[in-house]
């Protein structure tokens, strides 16, 4: 409710990355700004593949409709919906009905918008009443960030590590903690210790790529010894291959 008065959708872009903590548990959008377009992931989707098509959809409609009526701009062809998966039977027979661009068999899910937009001015932006919500949003917010502070602590030491070579064992004992300790405290979370590790993997391996890296660079830097290994990482989180995420870019 806040974003719907915020000055432009630059501004959106900034405050739901800085709070995507308390949004959706079943699903947050991360913006990565690039020269010519805005790239939206989603992150904390649903496990479950025969949801991963429709909670796709829906948030590509959401973004629409929320750009489209707070804004009261015509994003119709500026908004891509890139979908991993082939397309279904279904979709021919909505395709009309759906105000957006749908591209299917892609080397990766994610929604896409041309960054043109972030110069658009939001003709509701009222600064009183954005900052009335925003001390609730702070508050939910700090409140997120307390409650996962044990995976955060885990996390950081993770990326303090110059390869990514710790093991459960070294991340227990710079934490003063016990191997057993660890694994329980992030089962408090619905966490592993690899998947902390796995996300933190992932989330590093996106950034070098983003920045032109190779696939052989980027396995070294994460403490791969071979290839495969983060091509087995990113075909789990992503559905794609490491060469199909770059080509994406």
């Amino acid at each position: 409710y806040m974003l719907k008065f915020a000055s432009g959708i630059g501004e959106v872009v900034d405050l739901s990355n800085k709070f995507h903590l308390v949004r959706s548990n079943v699903i947050s959008p991360i913006y990565k700004l690039f020269d010519r377009r805005v790239e939206i992931d989603l992150v904390k989707m649903q496990e479950d593949v025969e949801f991963e098509l429709p909670i796709m959809f829906a948030s590509a409609a959401f973004i629409h409709s929320f750009f489209c009526n707070s804004f009261g701009v015509d994003i119709d062809d500026r908004l891509t919906l890139y979908v991993s998966d082939g397309e279904p039977s279904y979709f021919s027979g909505i395709r009309s009905e759906i105000p957006f661009y749908v591209k299917f068999s892609q080397c990766r899910s994610h929604i896409c918008i041309d960054s043109e937009v972030l110069n658009i001015d939001n003709p509701n932006s009222d600064y009183r009443l954005k900052k009335l919500l925003m001390a609730s949003v702070v508050e939910a917010s700090n409140r997120a960030k307390q409650e996962k502070t044990f995976r955060v602590r885990v996390r950081d030491i993770l990326l303090k590590s110059s390869t990514l070579c710790l093991s459960a064992d070294d991340v227990a004992s710079e934490l003063h903690m016990s191997k057993r300790t660890l694994g329980r405290r992030l089962k408090e979370e619905n966490l592993t210790f690899l998947a902390v590790l796995d996300g933190v993997r992932m989330e590093l391996a996106q950034q070098y790529f983003d920045h032109g890296e190779s696939v052989s660079n980027v396995t070294s830097r994460l403490g791969y010894e071979s290839s495969a290994s983060l091509v087995a990482l990113f075909k789990r989180h992503s559905g794609t291959t490491p060469k199909g995420y770059r080509d994406g870019l």
